[in-house]
This record gives structure tokens, C-alpha cells and sequence, in this order.
């Protein structure tokens, strides 16, 4: 299984190899949507914004320059879309992920599922348990197992298309949880 590559824009090593990779890897497509997820953020953390232009726009310069140093985040490629997808540092980015998870659990409980560990063996129904894990914020410590690969007769049960057929299921599995949270 192809891992992501990620480049923390943090770290001035990572900034370089970054760099590198972009010069060697002129085919990748580039997405970035920064104002975008500031925008997002910004308007969780303070919904009077919605629909103020003026104020949505300082209070993205204001996370753009929060404690006199931009928000820089990370670069991660997603070598299976050959897609470099740029990210939120990550506790932002689980801030803006998990915001609609507020009213059911709390800040502590969120932090908790996150951070705790589970395995998931056998990826039929499995993957379910593992996606919706992934969706709500859940363990950033997942183990996958299942030896499969994907049949047309598994298409009944998960969520894939006869263009996975073929692929290893914990493959699989294991991209879409990345795309959400590398």
C-alpha cells in the first residue's frame, strides 16, 4: 500500500524536500484551498461572520498571521490521484473536521476517540466501521486486516464501484481514510 507523503511546511528540511518533490513531480496536480478552510474555521469559531465580507476577511488575515507567523500547514501527496493537496496544520484541521460533532460529544470525549487505537479485521462490512470512524474524528491509530481483494460479488456490502474490482481492500480502505486525514 502506497502511503501519502507529507510535507510539513513547519519544518525548513521538509520545505526543501517539498521543493524537490515539486521540481521532479511536475505532472502532479496541485490543490489548494486554504482561504477557503480559514474562511470555514473562522466562521465556526465565530458564526456572526457568515455572510461580512470585511470581517470573514480580517479574521482569515488574522489566522493567516496568528502569533506573528503564517499558518504555513502541510503539503501531502496522494500518490494513487498523483495529487498534491495542501492541509491544515493538524489540530486545526481536526478542529474544522469534528466541528459538527460539538452538540454530541464534547471537546475532552473528541479528543479521547481520537487519539484512541482500534483494529478492524475483515473489510466487507469492516470498511464501514472503519470510513465512518475516520469521518467522525476517530482514531488516529487504525490497524486494518483482510487478506481480500475486491470481488464484484463484495459490491453488494461496500461502498465501491466495479472500477475497484481487483484492488486490495485494505488498500482501499486505507486511501479514503488518508484523504480524509493523512
Amino acid at each position: 500500500m502506497e502511503k501519502p507523503l507529507i510535507f510539513n511546511m513547519e519544518d525548513p528540511s521538509s520545505v526543501v524536500a517539498f521543493d524537490n518533490f515539486v521540481r521532479q513531480h511536475k505532472t502532479a496536480r496541485q490543490k489548494n484551498e486554504r482561504l477557503l478552510l480559514l474562511s470555514e474555521l473562522a466562521e465556526i469559531r465565530n458564526p456572526t461572520l457568515k455572510g461580512d465580507k470585511t470581517k470573514m476577511a480580517a479574521a482569515v488575515e488574522n489566522f493567516l498571521l496568528q502569533g506573528g507567523t503564517a499558518i504555513k500547514g502541510n503539503w501531502v501527496y496522494l500518490p494513487w490521484k498523483d495529487l498534491l493537496l495542501w492541509y491544515l496544520p493538524e489540530k486545526l484541521h481536526n478542529e474544522l473536521r469534528t466541528a459538527r460533532n460539538k452538540n454530541c460529544i464534547t471537546n475532552i470525549e473528541q479528543e479521547y476517540f481520537y487519539n484512541f487505537p482500534i483494529a478492524i479485521a475483515g473489510l466487507s462490512v469492516g470498511s464501514h466501521g472503519a470510513l465512518t470512524t475516520a469521518l467522525m474524528g476517530g482514531s488516529k491509530f487504525m490497524s486494518l486486516a483482510d487478506p481480500d481483494i475486491i470481488s464484484g460479488s463484495n459490491l453488494n456490502r461496500i461502498r465501491y464501484g466495479f472500477d475497484d474490482v481487483g484492488e486490495k481492500k485494505v488498500s482501499s480502505v486505507s486511501r479514503r481514510i488518508y484523504e480524509m486525514n493523512p
